[in-house]
C-alpha cells in the first residue's frame, strides 16, 4: 500500500470513528429518556409495530413463533418456525406448541428477511424487548447465520420497562422497580387477556396495554 492509499485509508477510518461517536451519543441520549416518554413519542408518531415471540427456552432457546402487528393492531406477521434443537416439554407446557406443530414450518433463516422488512425504519415496541432481541440473536446462532444488529435500523422500546415504575413495586436489592408480567399489566389496565402465551395474543395484549399506558401513564 503506497503512502497515498495509507492516507486515504486513515481518513476513512477517522470519518467512520467520528460517525460512530455521533451515533453513540444519539443512542445514549435516547436511552437516558424515560421509557414511558419514548413510548408516548412512538405512539404519537404512529410509525410503530409491536413484536412478540414464543421460544424453546429462556436462555439458549430458539424462536418457534413470532408475531408482528402494526399501530392499528393489524397483523403483519404470524409465523411458526421449526427449531433446530427440538422443544423441551417444560416450554411446551407454557405455550402449548409441540414439535409436531412446527414440523412443516420454515426455519429461522427462511423468515429473517421478512422480519427485517417489517421492522426496518420502525419503532419496535416489545414487552421485554431485551429478551426478544436476545432470542432473535440466539435463533441466528442456531441457524448458523450471521447475527443481525436489529437496533441499527429500528428503534426498540420496552413496554415492560415503561410499565414497571407505574406499577411501583420497588426492589430494594436491585434498587429499581420490579419487572411485571404482561398479564399483570393487562389486569392493571383491564385489558382483556386472550390467547396468552401465543405470539399474536401477546402482541394484541401489549397493544392494549400500550394504549392505556399512554392515555394515563401515572
Amino acid at each position: 500500500m503506497n503512502p497515498k492509499q495509507q492516507t486515504a485509508l486513515q481518513n476513512a477510518k477517522n470519518q467512520a470513528y467520528e460517525m460512530y461517536k455521533v451515533l453513540r451519543d444519539i443512542e445514549t441520549m435516547t436511552e437516558e429518556k424515560p421509557e414511558i416518554d419514548r413510548l408516548k413519542e412512538a405512539v404519537d408518531a404512529q410509525n410503530y409495530v409491536i413484536l412478540d415471540t414464543e421460544t424453546t427456552g429462556l436462555h439458549d432457546g430458539e424462536i418457534i413463533e413470532i408475531a408482528i402487528i402494526d399501530h392499528n393492531g393489524e397483523t403483519l406477521m404470524d409465523q411458526r418456525i421449526k427449531p433446530y434443537d427440538g422443544i423441551p416439554q417444560e416450554s411446551s407446557n407454557v405455550h402449548g406448541i409441540y414439535l409436531k406443530d412446527v414440523e412443516n414450518c420454515p426455519h429461522f433463516e427462511d423468515v429473517v428477511v421478512q422480519i427485517k422488512g417489517h421492522l426496518a425504519g420502525k419503532d419496535v415496541i416489545v414487552y421485554n424487548a431485551t429478551y426478544d432481541r436476545k432470542m432473535l440473536h440466539r435463533s441466528s446462532e442456531h441457524a448458523g447465520i450471521q447475527r443481525t444488529n436489529w437496533k441499527s435500523f429500528s428503534n426498540w422500546i420496552c413496554a415492560m420497562n415503561a410499565f414497571s415504575p407505574i406499577y411501583g413495586e420497588w426492589n430494594d436489592y436491585h434498587q429499581n422497580y420490579k419487572w411485571q408480567k404482561l398479564t399483570i399489566a393487562a389486569a392493571y389496565y383491564n385489558v382483556e387477556v386472550q390467547n396468552a402465551h401465543s405470539a399474536l395474543g401477546d402482541c394484541l395484549m401489549t397493544y392494549g396495554v400500550v394504549k392505556k399506558m399512554v392515555e394515563s401513564p401515572e
